[in-house]
C-alpha cells in the first residue's frame, strides 16, 4: 500500500494533466473535473497509510515532474497564465491538489 500511493502519484501527476487537457481543451470540463476529483479521492485513500515524511517527499516530486512535463507540453502563454506565468501556476495547483488529498487522507485515518 506504501508504495501504491507514490506509483499512482507518479503515473498520475494530475497537476501537469489538468493545465494540459486545460490548455489544449482537449476534455469537457464536466470530464475534466470528475478526473480530478477522482485522482483526489483516490491519492488521498492511497495516502492514509503512508508517512507523513513520505507523503511530502512523493509532493515534491510529483510538483518537479509536473513543473518539467509542463516545461516541454505547455507553452509558456502570458496570455492563458494571466498574471502568473505556467510554472508558478503548476507549483500552485500542485499544493492546491495535494492539500486536497491531505484533506481527504486526515478523514479516511479519522474513519479507520
Amino acid at each position: 500500500m506504501r508504495s501504491g500511493y507514490g506509483l499512482f502519484s507518479l503515473l498520475v501527476p494530475a497537476p501537469f494533466l489538468f493545465h494540459y487537457l486545460e490548455y489544449h481543451q482537449i476534455t469537457g470540463f464536466a470530464a475534466l473535473s470528475i478526473g480530478v476529483v477522482l485522482a483526489i479521492l483516490i491519492g488521498g485513500v492511497l495516502a492514509a497509510q503512508v508517512d507523513v515524511k513520505d507523503l511530502l517527499k512523493v509532493v515534491v516530486l510529483v510538483t518537479a515532474v509536473s513543473v518539467v512535463l509542463g516545461a516541454f507540453f505547455i507553452p509558456n502563454d502570458t496570455g492563458w497564465f494571466i498574471p502568473l506565468e505556467r510554472n508558478t501556476v503548476l507549483i500552485g495547483s500542485s499544493l492546491l491538489y495535494m492539500a486536497a488529498q491531505s484533506v481527504v487522507r486526515l478523514l479516511i485515518i479519522k474513519l479507520l
